[in-house]
């Protein structure tokens, strides 16, 4: 067993690579909240995670899951112990536990697997169906024919108004047609 402080980046992989076991604690404060980066950084490096955490912990439920080790409460120091000595006198299953961590790191914790999740997410998100398109198309249509019309029906009055000035002012007529060049120079009325 070894306690190490705070330690560099390069300094903290080259010890989790170099370890079997990995000891990762968690506060009860923290325990919905919370899973620390170091335990999979210590599964990526195929460490044994052993949690002293609570047992409805996210942290435990991953360790639980992932089966990668062993979750202890905190406070219980005899589990501490035999979670430790079960894990360092049986290999067989101190390697099953390392190669979980590392299968459970590579298929759902690494850092291209979640961007791609996010990605997923963030796509279904502002990705509509077809259906909802074209409804959304309808009701859309719908509100610009009804808000046109109603800007019709209010400025009809002022319209009548400017008409009947121009025609009084300018002669007839007040609507004319004129040919104009459309869409690809063909002329139109």
């Amino acid at each position: 067993v070894r306690f190490e402080p705070p330690l560099p980046d390069a300094a903290w992989a080259r010890l989790l690579s170099s370890s079997s076991i990995a000891l990762v604690t968690l506060k009860d404060a923290a325990s919905k909240t919370s899973i620390p980066s170091k335990t999979f950084s210590a599964m990526a490096a195929g460490n044994a995670v052993v949690a002293v955490a609570p047992a409805g912990s996210d942290l435990a439920a991953v360790v639980a899951r992932e089966r990668c080790g062993a979750v202890v409460s905190p406070g219980d120091v005899d589990g501490l112990v035999h979670a430790l000595r079960d894990l360092c006198l049986h290999p067989e299953a101190l390697g099953l536990a390392r190669d979980r961590s590392r299968r459970a790191v590579a298929a759902r914790y690494d850092v291209r697997v979640l961007a791609g999740r996010w990605l997923a997410v963030l796509t279904a998100a502002t990705t509509r169906p077809r259906a909802l398109r074209l409804l959304m198309a309808i009701v859309k249509r719908a509100l610009d024919v009804g808000v046109a019309l109603a800007g019709l029906v209010v400025s009809a009055p002022l319209l009548g108004v400017l008409a009947a000035a121009i025609r009084v002012t300018m002669g007839s007529p007040v609507c004319f047609r004129q040919e104009r060049p459309g869409r690809g120079g063909r002329p139109f009325r």
